[in-house]
C-alpha cells in the first residue's frame, strides 16, 4: 500500500475502532509492504495468498485481522466471508517447574522494584502477568490484621478478586511500594514512559518479560516465561492435595480442561511414588 492510503486507513482506525495505539501500528506495519490496492482483481483469493505466505514466517493473525479492517474501510464487506480460517497445528505445551525458593530467588534478582513487585505478585498468587499490570491503586483494600485483597481484570474482561495474606504483605513490603506510588500513578505497576497509558502496560509488560528471563537465567532457567509462576503456583495447589475445582477457582478459569492442562503438565517423579507407596 502507498504511504497515502496507509495514512487515511491510519486515521480511520482511530477515528471508528477501539484499538488500542499499538495495535493500530501493527496493522499499519504489516500492512505497509503487501501490494495490495482497491482494483485488485480477486482481492479474497489475493488476500488468502498473502495470509498463507504469512503464516509460513510469523503470526498470520495481524495481517488477517488488519486486511479485515481495511475491507470495511474500503466498503467491501462483501470479500469478509472469503477470507480462509487460518489453521495451524497444535503447539506443544512447555513449561518450566522449579523449588519455591528458586522461584523467589529469581523474583529477588530483578533489579525494578516495579518489575520485581510484578514477580512476587505472579509467585505468591498464580495471577497472569498482564492482570498484575492492569491494577490500580483503587482495586486495593486493606486489612491491616489479614492482609490485601485485590480486584483484577482477567480474561473477557471478566473481573475476579485475589487476596495476600499479611505475612506475604510483609515480606514483599507490598503497603510501602504502593504508598510510595499511590501519589504519583494510578497503576501501582506500571514503569512510566512518555507514551499513553495502553502503551505503558504493553512496554511495562515487555520490560518485566525481559528482565524475568535474564534473572531466570542467573540461576540456571533459560527459556523461562511469565507463565511460569503460574504453572508452579497450580503445581503447589496440586501437591498440597487440593482438589481440581479449587485449583480452577484460584486461577480463574472457566473451563476446567483449561486446569487439566496443568496437572497433565505437572512434573512426575516415579521414584518419589515408589518410594511413598513402600515404606
Amino acid at each position: 500500500m502507498n504511504s497515502e492510503n496507509l495514512c487515511d486507513f491510519k486515521l480511520w482506525l482511530y477515528e471508528n475502532t477501539d484499538l488500542t495505539e499499538g495495535t493500530i501500528k501493527n496493522y499499519i506495519s504489516v500492512l505497509k509492504d503487501l501490494n495490495i490496492n482497491q482494483d485488485v482483481e480477486n482481492i479474497g483469493e489475493f488476500i488468502n495468498k498473502s495470509i498463507m505466505e504469512k503464516n509460513r514466517k510469523t503470526n498470520a493473525s495481524v495481517l488477517k485481522f488488519a486486511l479485515k479492517k481495511l475491507m470495511i474501510f474500503w466498503k467491501r464487506q462483501d470479500v469478509l466471508s472469503q477470507i480462509a480460517i487460518i489453521r495451524k497445528q497444535k503447539r506443544k505445551r512447555f513449561g518450566h517447574y522449579a523449588d519455591f525458593n528458586i522461584l523467589k530467588s529469581i523474583c529477588e534478582g530483578i533489579e525494578t522494584p516495579e518489575l520485581r513487585m510484578i514477580a512476587y505478585i505472579q509467585l505468591y498468587t498464580g495471577i497472569r502477568a498482564a492482570e498484575v499490570i492492569g491494577i490500580r491503586h483503587k482495586n486495593i483494600s486493606w486489612d491491616y490484621d489479614l492482609g490485601a485483597t485485590i480486584q483484577i481484570v482477567g480474561k473477557d474482561n471478566k473481573k475476579e478478586t485475589i487476596f495476600i495474606p499479611i505475612q506475604i504483605c510483609t515480606e514483599i513490603g507490598l503497603k510501602p511500594f504502593l504508598d510510595e506510588r499511590r501519589m504519583i500513578l494510578r497503576h501501582p505497576f506500571i514503569v512510566p514512559c512518555s507514551s499513553a497509558l495502553s502503551d505503558e502496560i504493553q512496554s511495562t509488560y515487555m520490560k518485566y518479560w525481559r528482565a524475568l528471563k535474564v534473572a531466570a537465567k542467573n540461576k540456571g532457567i533459560p527459556e523461562f516465561s511469565t507463565h511460569d509462576f503460574r504453572r508452579n503456583f497450580a503445581q503447589r495447589m496440586i501437591e498440597r492435595g487440593f482438589p481440581l475445582e479449587s485449583v480452577q477457582k484460584a486461577l480463574h478459569h472457566s473451563n476446567i480442561n483449561n486446569t487439566l492442562r496443568y496437572k497433565e503438565d505437572s512434573p512426575f517423579d516415579f521414584k518419589e511414588l515408589m518410594n511413598s507407596l513402600y515404606k
